[in-house]
């Protein structure tokens, strides 16, 4: 391509290119958010593997609002941690399955010595080492050979310390995203959570994922992969924190008799305030109950032809003449008696929690008097 103009002309192009190539270069998009962020580029590899298979399970379309407003939420920050723009290449762990192939005798070179290694790395290690053992003591193996090859194997799964298994990316106040990895077990994590010390209601989302391990013959290395875990999601809001603070801290008898008082590390406002008021637990009866109204009310009409097998459905009841006939109502809501019977368990729980019955009997009856002193003007935590 050929510029015709004056120097001057020429020159101020310079200067606009030269603005516009910086400008480009600080936009995040034109870099690598891995690289902006300075996420280990095997964590970010699984990540962006595992948000392009999973994060899609987040919007379940059957969570109540309060779940499915943090999923949203959750979404929207793994969008500005910019993980779906992260390269999806293949995870390198180098040397592990050479070492691993030498102690079991295998051959890299053979495929059919890859296929049995490629089984042996995707066994659990307990499973492994069974299966070690019977390998080695066919083969006439003693059980130093057997422990050196469990000892391969397991060293094999254990990252060089260069190779993080962890990074958190600090969004806006209290916001974060934190990718984990166990190579031992295989999980892998994905956690977008709010603390709520930027004003917004806490939450906490999880995508789980399960790395595998294949052998790499040309590098003697091994090649890791990952899919979403059986459960491959997982939501928690205020609510649910609430309700698993409930449930650990308190008073606990051991089979000593002896009672002991679990209670939050550096929290002023004292043991009390764990539960909660009648008022609140009432607010969440009265918001289910009006689930399950709305859940019942939610009805289509059904209308059959005869004479053409054809089905109508209407939400809003309007009779049809003949050659119509009317088959009845159905629910709207898919699993609508499973959707009731949920929220008519969890009332039941929260009725047993305002009337302390869910409770152990040390918490109900307060024999020891602990209660009412926690409750007395001089007590302080202790």
């Amino acid at each position: 391509m050929t510029i015709v103009g004056s120097a001057a002309d020429l020159r101020r192009l310079r200067r606009h290119a030269t603005c516009l190539a910086l400008v480009l270069l600080a936009m995040p998009g034109f870099l690598s958010p891995a690289q902006a962020e300075g996420v280990p580029p095997h964590l970010a590899s699984l990540a962006a593997q595992l948000y392009r298979d999973n994060a899609k399970v987040l919007e379940d379309p059957q969570q109540d609002p309060e779940h499915a407003e943090a999923a949203r939420r959750a979404l929207d920050m793994l969008r500005r941690a910019g993980i779906r723009h992260w390269a999806r290449t293949p995870v390198q762990v180098p040397g592990a399955a050479e070492a691993v192939a030498t102690a079991l005798g295998f051959d890299l070179a053979s495929e059919a010595d890859r296929a049995e290694l490629d089984r042996f790395l995707a066994l659990d290690s307990e499973a492994a080492a069974a299966a070690i053992a019977e390998r080695i003591q066919a083969a006439g193996g003693d059980e130093a050979a057997i422990n050196d090859a469990v000892t391969a194997v397991a060293a094999a799964f254990m990252p060089a310390e260069s190779l993080a298994t962890q990074h958190v990316i600090e969004l806006d106040r209290g916001e974060t995203v934190e990718l984990e990895w166990n190579p031992q077990s295989g999980e892998f994590t994905i956690e977008a959570a709010d603390d709520g010390s930027g004003g917004d209601k806490p939450f906490n989302s999880v995508l789980l994922g399960e790395t595998a391990f294949a052998a790499d013959p040309e590098t003697g290395g091994m090649t890791t992969t990952i899919a979403p875990a059986e459960t491959p999601a997982r939501t928690y809001t205020k609510r649910d924190f609430e309700r698993i603070r409930a449930s650990i801290f308190g008073e606990w008898r051991d089979q000593d008799d002896a009672i002991w008082t679990i209670a939050p590390v550096g929290d002023d406002t004292g043991l009390g305030d764990i539960q909660r008021s009648p008022a609140a637990i009432d607010a969440e009866i009265e918001a289910l109950e009006a689930q399950i109204d709305e859940i019942q009310k939610a009805k289509e009409f059904v209308w059959h032809d005869p004479t053409t097998g054809e089905i109508i459905r209407q939400q809003r009841f309007r009779r049809l003449e003949l050659p119509w006939e009317f088959v009845g109502e159905e629910a709207l809501v898919p699993n609508a008696e499973q959707e009731v019977a949920e929220r008519r368990e969890q009332i039941a729980a929260l009725e047993a929690e305002k009337s302390g019955t869910s409770l152990p009997p040390v918490q109900q009856y307060d024999p020891a008097g602990f209660g009412s002193a926690q409750k007395s003007a001089g007590a302080v935590p202790v």
